[in-house]
Formats: structure tokens, sequence, C-alpha cells
């Protein structure tokens, strides 16, 4: 599901719901179970970076929501 600065991956067969949102110009996760919500956590550059590498979902919604290009973020990383 995609709302502007929030992405949720639905979970399937007893797996947690997932949460991304951008707030403050970081990303951020959480998961979402039936029992429990975790805090929301800063991803890190490098998590950044293996979504990028991975192709995920994830890096699919910052592309196409948030003009996100891999080239700025490599360049802080390197």
């Amino acid at each position: 599901m995609l709302a502007g600065d929030e992405y949720v991956i639905p979970g399937y067969n007893g797996l947690p719901l997932n949460h991304y949102r951008i707030r403050d110009g970081k990303l951020e996760f959480r998961w979402i179970d039936r029992r429990f919500i975790s805090s929301w956590r800063t991803l890190s550059s490098e998590d950044i970076v293996m979504h990028l590498m991975l192709k995920t979902s994830v890096s699919e919604w910052l592309y196409a929501r948030h003009g996100f290009r891999t080239g700025a973020l490599l360049e802080r990383v390197a």
C-alpha cells in the first residue's frame, strides 16, 4: 500500500506487516504483527543500498514517490 511518505507491505501466513515511512528526511521502518508493534528505527545507508541493489518493492517506492537516485546515496556511503 502506497500513501505518499508511507509504504506498507502486508504480511501473510503469519508473517508481520512491514511499515516504512520517510520522516525528517530519513527512512524509517517498523513491523507489526497480531500482538506487537515494534518501535520505529532509522534505516542506515547500508540498509537502503541493500534495498536498491536487490530492487525490492521499497526501492521501487522510493523511486516512484520520491525521485530517489542511487548515485546521490552511493556518493555519501563511499
